[in-house]
C-alpha cells in the first residue's frame, strides 16, 4: 500500500529525511500524460514547447526519468497548474 503526499512542505521534508536514513522508500510520481491528454495536447507539441525530445517526454510520462527542477517548473507553467497538482511523492514499502 502506498501513501500519496500532495505537497512538498514540512511533512514531505520529514519523509525525505527518513528515506535518506533508510526508513522509507519514496518515489516522485507525475500526472503529465493524463493532464496532457485531457487538454488534448500532442506529446510532440509539448516536447517542442518545452525544448526537449519526444523521447524525453515519453520517459518522464512513464516515470522512467524524473525531470530536473527547472523542467518540472516549466511543465507546471506550460499547463498553468500548481506544481503539486502534477508531481507528488509516493511512499512505498520501506
Amino acid at each position: 500500500m502506498t501513501n500519496r503526499l500532495y505537497s512538498f512542505g514540512a511533512l514531505d521534508y520529514a519523509l525525505v529525511k527518513l528515506s535518506l536514513l533508510g526508513a522509507k522508500e519514496l518515489s516522485v510520481v507525475n500526472h503529465i500524460r493524463k493532464i496532457r491528454e485531457e487538454k488534448k495536447i500532442p506529446q510532440k507539441e509539448m516536447a517542442r514547447a518545452l525544448e526537449v525530445s519526444r523521447q524525453t517526454m515519453t520517459a518522464i510520462e512513464k516515470g522512467k526519468y524524473n525531470p530536473s527542477l527547472e523542467l518540472s517548473l516549466k511543465i507546471a507553467a506550460y499547463f498553468d497548474m500548481p506544481f503539486d497538482e502534477i508531481f507528488y511523492l509516493e511512499e512505498g514499502k520501506g
